[in-house]
């Protein structure tokens, strides 16, 4: 705890750079360097993550010398206004993400990032889209976080979203960051904890309703029947969870999910699954971590209790694994 709260002190004010430092007073440099690099403003990117998988982004708004421990983006003075929107977009979670999957020295427990692997993020058109609403509200976001040591989750998570809709994001898509930016915490001891903690109620109601609204695009093509989902309330040391969905006659909106609370213990209800489904529940559970039993109008999923097994990333791949499996019965 000491060591972590040594590595916060020294993390600098988010988007700020400290208003005191040593001057540059030496007449050369060790190699030659193009002086517009150091003209403000400057978009500064530290090169290493220390304990989280967002960047540190600092915004400097005179010329500054930096070390080859950040990764420095000198913007025209003329397109000033683009640099706070530049910063914004580096600290969300959407380049968490794409760095994660990008990155040429991330991983292996290296959290290190180089100039190369900033060169292939996906920026937005910062020239184009300057005068829409979106960049106004992402300027306005950094102008109120600038400066602060402590930006609650609240603050994160609305940064991540404005600059989800200046990328123009789908819920599906925005869905994907979430979950990659959540995996990308399991490099470090404590999002590794976080991962295997048991789920809450919440957390399976969210499952549940993300693979509502993919099988909904799918069954919304015929408009003939709709899906349910029911979430089983086991005992919170259960070592697994249990979803139920149900195909049900009638074209409407998945109604919300709806908390199912068994009257037997655990090994009951999968014996009682087992029997309808037709399904020895117990045998398939000792050579499979999950399972996906399917009904003649139903679909069960059964995953081990932890976080990991029921983000909202998995929801998307079991609903999609869910089709494939119905079209490859149906087929057969």
């Amino acid at each position: 705890d000491a060591w972590t709260a040594a590595k916060q002190a020294m993390e600098p004010a988010l988007f700020s750079i400290p208003p005191h430092l040593v001057e540059f007073q030496e007449e050369t440099a060790k190699r030659p360097r193009d002086l517009a690099n150091f003209l403000a403003p400057i978009v500064l990117v530290k090169e290493t993550l220390s304990m989280s998988p967002r960047p540190v982004v600092l915004l400097a708004d005179r010329d500054i010398v930096y070390s080859d421990a950040f990764h420095g983006m000198a913007l025209p003075k003329e397109h000033v206004e683009a640099a706070p929107i530049l910063a914004a977009t580096l600290q969300s979670a959407l380049a968490a993400w794409f760095l994660l999957m990008t990155s040429s020295t991330f991983g292996g427990w290296m959290q290190r990032m180089k100039i190369r692997d900033f060169d292939i993020f996906p920026a937005p058109d910062l020239i184009a889209c300057r005068r829409t609403e979106q960049v106004r509200r992402v300027a306005q976001m950094v102008r109120r976080m600038r400066g602060r040591k402590a930006v609650g989750e609240t603050d994160r998570v609305a940064l991540d979203e404005a600059v989800f809709d200046l990328y123009g994001l789908r819920e599906q898509e925005r869905i994907v960051v979430r979950d990659g930016l959540v995996h990308a915490q399991w490099q470090w001891e404590d999002g590794r904890d976080i991962s295997v903690q048991h789920p809450s109620q919440d957390d399976l109601m969210a499952y549940a309703r993300v693979f509502l609204d993919v099988v909904a695009d799918w069954l919304a093509a015929a408009q003939r029947r709709h899906m349910r989902a029911e979430v089983f309330d086991l005992p919170a040391k259960s070592p697994l969870r249990i979803v139920r969905f149900v195909l049900e006659e009638g074209f409407r909106p998945s109604p919300d999910p709806i908390v199912v609370k068994p009257a037997d213990n655990l090994q009951e209800v999968l014996n009682r699954l087992g029997q309808r489904l037709r399904v020895r529940l117990g045998s398939a559970l000792y050579g499979q971590r999950e399972l996906r039993v399917h009904g003649r109008a139903e679909v069960v999923i059964i995953k081990p209790s932890a976080c990991r097994h029921w983000m909202g990333v998995c929801a998307l791949a079991d609903a999609d694994a869910v089709v494939v499996d119905s079209w490859a019965g149906r087929n057969s």
